[in-house]
């Protein structure tokens, strides 16, 4: 564990820096596929405001989450605690809805085609979550249960736990993976943000069973976010099933 990184003429917060590294990185992967992609759907200058709707979006979908779902009596004392984004405290799938809704929002009023940014955006979602989730890993934050198995992290001087922010790396990096080459045969389709949501989804709905940190109020015997993975589930489906049904549609 390692919540602050001393690189010597300064101290970063760890979670914030790999938080700026997510984005960072996804937006150079953008440029690549827009380098490397026949059709240019957006332009390089364009692609810099996306960025900044996408980032802000996302930290105040983030803090709203959090702040509903964790710390409603935060809230309800002080209202505006939502535009306060420094002072920590987030939720994923909070700030993946809110730069999803935002980014969307923001393509039709540029009139930017949203099925082929979407194809784009879902792999930048998976890079984005592995560094997200390292932020987690250096801050300490995020862990699992108590575990007996070879590979439990101690974070403190308690016993080994689940290190729940390397399982969802590790599943990141192989969503990652598969998108961007599902991408080279099947970009233009509108389905690959529909498949990111669904693997991600699955991913987050498992792991939630190791995580040993507060996670909120139960419902139907799941944590807040085990419930939202199953209503991204299920309206990703029906995306997918929609796009699906489109492209066959297109092809006759």
């Amino acid at each position: 564990m390692l919540p602050v990184i001393n690189l010597g003429f300064i101290s970063l917060d760890a979670y914030s820096f790999f938080m700026v590294c997510g984005f960072y990185f996804a937006f150079l992967y953008a440029l690549f596929f827009l380098k490397n992609y026949k059709t240019k759907f957006v332009t390089e200058k364009e692609l810099y405001f996306i960025l900044a709707c996408l980032f802000f979006c996302a930290m105040f979908g983030a803090k709203a989450a959090f702040l509903f779902a964790e710390r409603p009596d935060i809230f309800l004392q002080d209202p505006l605690s939502i535009f306060k984004i420094w002072e920590g405290g987030f939720v994923y799938y909070g700030g993946l809805i809110g730069a999803v809704c935002g980014v969307y929002i923001y393509l039709k009023i540029r009139k930017i085609s949203v099925v082929l940014f979407s194809d784009m955006l879902a792999v930048c979602l998976a890079i984005n979550v592995f560094f997200i989730r390292t932020g987690c890993l250096f801050a300490g934050c995020c862990y699992g249960k108590e575990t007996s198995l070879p590979w439990g992290l101690k974070f403190s001087a308690g016993a080994p736990l689940h290190p729940t922010q390397i399982y969802e790396m590790a599943g990141a990096f192989a969503l990652f993976l598969f998108l961007h080459f599902y991408n080279k045969k099947n970009f233009g389709r509108g389905k690959t943000l529909a498949l990111f949501l669904c693997g991600y989804s699955l991913i987050r709905f498992a792991i939630e069973f190791l995580r040993g940190d507060e996670r909120g109020a139960y419902h139907f015997g799941l944590s807040v976010s085990q419930n939202i993975s199953i209503a991204v589930f299920a309206v990703a489906a029906i995306i997918f099933y929609k796009a699906d049904k489109n492209a066959r549609n297109d092809n006759v």
